[in-house]
């Protein structure tokens, strides 16, 4: 670990900023910079950002021609100088907003970026033919989309990661008819089934660390059977007043990939809910269940095929001869606790997707069959799940985070306590727990102040056993 030099919660060291021209020439913005914001989430392919810059060198009519590049490297003190620490990369600037003239001497705008993979794609067109595993064909794409981390710096490129690997949609076949890489991989991701776990929630997207083209499932369990968070945040005032007296009161029975440093640096300063809890949009999103009809093209066969996710299962199984045997206990969660309650009212034909397939049309490979029907049904319930339970957490920054990783949230429990409550009465059962997050807005002040927006989601409630 760094010898640290953290002042308050959030501090963060900008390292390194600067603008890269068109003709290579290099420009420090740190005295420039005013304000960095940066977004990495599960439901975009790349991250994205900006920067509110302060120019008294009229920087912006000497060097913008519409092909420059903007490298940061962002440290939190307490944190070592690695890889697996520090956010830096290099980003493409495709647009400056919101020009401002203070003044004849000084301006104000912002530079909008983009990850140098999102700009690529924006104008490559792919118009050929894959054939193979879902996994092999996503690493065929991406690796001809991949880009150098650092602009002019070391030989680094950007590394996408797969997990539940080989995929057992082993014989996929498309065209990809002038479709862009992104889309490419998007609509893999929708087809991909992973070798272990049944659940299809594959995304492609990219965090300040990687890129991924994984199951959120598989990402969730191999960091449940490792016992492994990056750290646990409480909604509750930090008694951690003095750095020179410090104790880790995380969890136990846990290990914990980021380091501890002080009580305020795992103290959550807001919470939102904008949605506790929807039975309607449940409903309507296909969370509870939902019907999939698909026809084959090519062997003229007809699918009709029910999914329901809910405790009515038992009682449909036996109504229903095309009822899927799969319901809420076949998959795999955070914990065995489904957040829909006995009595839940649901339908599967309140929700109806259509599939359509040709098996063989591009040569021997039956490339949709009744498993790819089925994976339609799974994946509908599968993203609303992601959907169901998700927050909005406000804490201070840390630099060797990403999106994927597992949190517990600690959340207070309203009512009266004793002298010495235990933790079922300190804090809410319902909410209190581990979750993924599958958002960041990194925010980073003129005072050089780093606060993080987590959007934190899980599947089932409880803890985990």
């Amino acid at each position: 670990m760094a010898e640290s030099a953290q002042q308050t919660a959030g501090d963060v060291r900008v390292e390194e900023v600067f603008l890269t021209t068109s003709a290579g020439e290099k420009v420090d913005l740190n005295n420039f910079l005013m304000e960095l914001s940066l977004s990495e989430s599960i439901y975009q392919p790349c991250m994205f950002g900006g920067a509110l810059i302060s120019d008294a060198a009229n920087i912006l009519g000497q060097l913008f021609t519409g092909d420059e590049f903007i490298t940061f490297k962002l440290r939190t003190p307490f944190l070592s100088d690695d890889p697996s620490q520090v956010i830096h990369k290099t980003f493409s600037i495709y647009s400056v907003t919101n020009r401002k003239l203070d003044n004849d001497r000084q301006q104000f705008y912002e530079l909008q970026f983009m990850s140098i993979e999102g700009q690529k794609d924006s104008i490559t067109r792919l118009a050929k033919k894959y054939t193979g595993g879902t996994d092999v064909i996503a690493s065929q794409i991406f690796e001809d989309l991949k880009e150098p981390r650092i602009k002019g710096g070391d030989s680094t490129t950007s590394e996408v990661l797969l997990h539940d690997t080989p995929h057992n949609t082993s014989n996929f076949e498309f065209i990809a008819s002038h479709w862009s890489p992104f889309k490419c991989l998007n609509f893999l991701a929708k087809n991909s089934i992973g070798q272990q776990l049944k659940m299809p929630n594959v995304m492609f997207f990219e965090s300040n660390k990687y890129f991924y083209f994984t199951s959120i499932s598989s990402l969730v369990q191999e960091q449940i059977k490792s016992k492994t968070l990056y750290d646990e945040y409480s909604y509750v005032s930090t008694l951690d007043e003095s750095k020179d007296v410090r104790q880790d009161n995380r969890t136990a029975g846990f290990t914990y990939s980021s380091p501890y440093e002080s009580d305020q640096m795992i103290t959550v300063g807001n919470v939102d809910f904008p949605v506790y809890y929807d039975q309607l949009d449940n409903r309507m999103s296909g969370y509870y269940g939902n019907t999939t009809f698909a026809y084959d093209f090519a062997n003229k066969d007809l699918y009709d095929i029910r999914f329901d996710y809910t405790s009515q299962h038992a009682e449909r199984s036996s109504q229903l001869k095309n009822l899927l045997p799969d319901t809420f206990g076949t998959f795999k969660h955070i914990t065995k606790t489904a957040p829909h309650g006995e009595t839940v009212k649901s339908d599967p034909l309140s929700v109806i997707n259509f599939k359509a397939g040709a098996s063989g049309l591009f040569g021997e490979n039956d490339a949709f069959n009744v498993n790819q029907v089925t994976a339609t049904s799974f994946r509908n319930t599968a993203l609303a799940e992601l959907s169901a339970i998700k927050y909005e957490i406000t804490v201070p920054g840390k630099t060797d985070i990403e999106v994927g990783k597992l949190i517990r949230f600690n959340y207070p429990n309203v009512g009266e306590k004793g002298i010495n409550p235990n933790v079922e009465e300190l804090f809410d059962p319902q909410i209190s727990g581990i979750y993924v997050i599958t958002g960041i807005r990194h925010q980073v002040s003129v005072t050089r102040e780093h606060e993080m927006i987590l959007e934190i989601a899980r599947d089932s409630i409880g803890d985990v056993v």
